[in-house]
């Protein structure tokens, strides 16, 4: 149990920061799309599947006690399958189909390390509740951090 209110502090967190710039779109949100990029099957599987239900306890919790600022969380979940081509297949997904306003995985930094570019670019906040190596929020060149965009919690 602990480790489900500590996601779901690193969520509010998360939707803390976000909310802010959704909040300055023209048209009107009725829900936030969170998109989840998460290790279901594969070598990583009993993890990310435990994740991925705290995730959805997390999110059903936020939405009966009445949403974020009134509006409700809408969660699009694929399955990594612990491999980084297809973690960064699920990123390009998330984004340009689904358009989600902010993703929370993958979980390894293997797998994390390839979508860095792209969530960066397209300015997609991501929550990796595991990635460890460094280079997911510092440049190994400068040792400066690259970007906002990415919270790790572990």
């Amino acid at each position: 149990m602990g480790y489900v209110r500590h996601l779901l502090s690193a969520a509010i967190i998360v939707f803390t920061i976000v909310m802010p710039a959704i909040a300055s779109q023209k048209v009107p949100v009725h829900e936030y799309v969170i998109g989840i990029n998460m290790e279901l099957s594969g070598d990583v599987a009993p993890y990310g599947q435990s994740v991925s239900n705290a995730i959805k306890i997390a999110a059903d919790e936020i939405n009966k006690s009445g949403g974020i600022s009134g509006k409700q969380i809408k969660l699009v979940e694929y399955d990594n399958k612990s491999d980084k081509d297809t973690s960064l297949n699920v990123v390009n997904q998330l984004i340009t189909q689904d358009r989600v306003d902010a993703i929370i995985g993958p979980l390894t930094s293997g797998n994390t390390l390839p979508v860095v570019p792209i969530v960066e670019s397209k300015k997609v906040p991501v929550l990796t509740p595991s990635a460890t190596n460094p280079d997911v929020t510092v440049n190994p060149v400068t040792k400066k951090v690259k970007s906002m965009y990415f919270v790790l919690v572990s």
